[in-house]
Order: structure tokens, then C-alpha cells, then sequence
């Protein structure tokens, strides 16, 4: 009977005889001759034929400068010109600070039934000092001038939002100090008690102040400022890879 793999040699011959023939194994020296003629390779069997690459070179292609709206194409190439940093990677400062800046107010419609978020996810992968955060700055410069005349304006709305907290706090104090008194009286808190949920409802709610760029911010961070301070934003830093693999580490851990 033949044997084709070490299965039937386990069945029919038994364990001892598939140890003793891994033992006596040896694995062939290159250009030695194969002289199992179901198991060499294809060619003249002097062996086995050098591997093929398992992968393919492509040659980088022009970034397509014309693709960019007409403003947008000579701001890049101003910012270029000036700083003679590599195109592709001022073009990708400008569309990200786009995308940052218009994400929040509208969607872009792909297909029929294929509607999405503007946002966009760009990574730049270069030395220390090829200008990352010069390009950047460039295009951000606007962000994060509205974000300062924001913070600015909401100065006033924040003081009186300061004095709503201290007064309902006082109500609120006063309220449960009445509970604490009519229950030592066994007398019905139910009125006040009421009167506490009403107010629970009332509570002041801080003014909502936009922050767009968030730099080297945390998972925990970036997920309360959304939730907290401001529903758009996007992390704009020129030390991704701290921030990308943390938060693999972080998941991992």
C-alpha cells in the first residue's frame, strides 16, 4: 500500500515510524537533484528555480496639481515656491485644513444613495525638518485665528454663565436644606421634592466655544472635546506617530 502523507503512515504504520521518518529527514541543499518526480518542481529538476518578487515597483506619478480648485492650486503653490517644501505635501496641509474648516456644515454626495462625512484622514510621512508644521501653519492660520476671536467673544457669556451656576446652586442648596428640615419634621417632602426635578432641568449649561485643532490630544481627550466643548475638530500635529500608535498601544495594553 502507498503512503501519501504522514496520515496514513500514523494509521498504518503507527506514530513510532512517522518520528523516525522526521528524524531522518534532511532538507535539500539548493540546486540538489529532486528526485521525486510528483513533488519537484516544474522546469529541468536541478532543483528549485529562484523565487519571483512578491512584489511590484511602481513609479511615482506627478501629484495632480490641475485636479485642485483654482485658488486652492496657486495658494499651494505659493506656500511651495516659498517654504521649497516636496508639492504633495503642502497639498495635503491645504485639503486638510479644508476639510477641518467645512466638515461640520456639509456632506458630499458620492452616488445616489451614497452620502458621507467631507472629513478627511491625511497622513505625511517625512524627516525631521522637511517643514511639516510651516506647511501646516500656513493653511491653519485662519483656524485658529476664529477659534481666538471666539474664545474672545464668549468671555462675556461665560462670567454670566458663572453667576447662573452659583444662583442655582444657592436654590438648589436651599431646596434640599427644606427636604432635610421636613423630614425631621415627618412632615410630606413631596412639594420640594418636586420642586428639586423642576430644577434639575434648569441647570445652566455652559456656552459651547469652538475648538477645531486639537495637537498630540489623547483618545480620552479628542472624545470629550467633541462631546463637551465642540462637535467638529481634528487632530493637526506634526507628531502623528505618537498619537497613531498610543492609541494602538492603548488598545492592545
Amino acid at each position: 500500500m502507498k503512503l501519501t502523507d504522514f496520515n496514513d503512515m500514523t494509521a498504518i504504520c503507527g506514530m513510532g515510524a512517522v518520528q523516525k521518518a522526521i528524524a531522518s529527514a534532511k532538507a535539500p541543499a539548493v540546486g540538489e537533484y529532486q528526485d521525486d518526480g510528483e513533488n519537484a518542481p516544474e522546469g529541468e529538476g536541478e532543483g528549485w528555480p529562484e523565487p519571483q518578487p512578491m512584489t511590484a515597483k511602481i513609479e511615482p506619478e506627478p501629484y495632480p496639481l490641475d485636479a485642485l480648485p483654482e485658488t486652492v492650486r496657486a495658494a499651494v503653490e505659493e506656500v511651495a515656491a516659498f517654504v521649497k517644501a516636496p508639492l504633495p505635501m503642502v497639498a495635503s496641509a491645504a485639503l486638510s485644513a479644508l476639510s477641518l474648516a467645512i466638515q461640520a456644515h456639509t456632506d458630499v454626495k458620492r452616488a445616489e444613495k451614497l452620502t458621507g462625512p467631507v472629513g478627511l484622514f491625511l497622513l505625511t510621512i517625512a524627516d525631521s525638518g522637511e517643514r511639516k508644521s510651516t506647511c501646516d501653519g500656513f493653511f491653519t492660520t485662519a483656524i485658529r485665528n476664529y477659534e481666538d476671536a471666539q474664545a474672545e467673544a464668549a468671555k462675556p457669556m461665560l462670567k454670566d454663565c458663572r453667576a447662573d451656576v452659583e444662583a442655582w446652586e444657592s436654590k438648589r442648596g436651599g431646596i434640599k436644606d427644606k427636604i432635610r428640615q421636613l423630614a425631621k419634621e415627618q412632615k410630606s417632602t413631596a412639594e420640594m421634592v418636586s420642586a428639586l426635578r423642576d430644577l434639575e432641568h434648569e441647570k445652566p449649561e455652559p456656552p459651547r466655544i469652538p475648538r477645531l485643532i486639537f495637537a498630540d490630544a489623547t483618545p480620552e481627550a479628542l472624545t470629550y472635546g467633541l462631546a463637551k466643548q465642540w462637535p467638529s475638530g481634528g487632530v493637526v500635529s506634526a507628531a502623528e506617530a505618537g498619537i497613531v500608535f498610543g492609541f494602538a498601544w492603548h488598545e492592545s495594553g
